[in-house]
């Protein structure tokens, strides 16, 4: 499961850190504080992780850069973790001229490993349509 999120230059999101309880995390915040864009980083980390990141179209490579923060010329999320007693860890950054990239990563693919979800404990368990 991951314990932490490190989010930087990503939309409104310059350098911020995010801790994961096992159990629940919630966001609270006032309107506009960045709730919704640390969600967007998260589900694109889980988008990357389940359908990989080669063959990039370019209407994809586009999208990703009007992700980065203004300013900024690259972003980058990156998940720390524990899986099956093993530490772990995934970084995914991109940059408006190569999109995409998830250089040197040690990760659970697919399945094996959601968001924050540790699989053997049913109490976290998310229904999706796979399963």
């Amino acid at each position: 499961m991951f314990t932490e999120f490190h989010i930087k230059n990503f939309k409104g999101l310059r350098d911020v850190v995010l801790p994961v309880s096992p159990r629940l995390t919630v966001f609270v915040g006032a309107n506009n504080s960045g709730k919704s864009n640390a969600l967007a980083a998260l589900g694109l980390l889980g988008e990357v992780q389940e359908q990989g990141i080669a063959n990039q179209s370019p209407s994809v490579t586009a999208a990703v850069k009007s992700m980065i923060a203004r300013g900024e010329s690259s972003f980058e999320i990156a998940a720390k973790g524990v899986f099956a007693g093993t530490a772990l860890s995934h970084t995914l950054t991109a940059n408006s001229a190569d999109g995409l990239t998830a250089p040197g990563n040690e990760l659970v693919t697919g399945k094996d490993l959601r968001l924050g979800m540790d699989h053997a404990d049913p109490a976290n368990h998310i229904s999706t349509p796979d399963g």
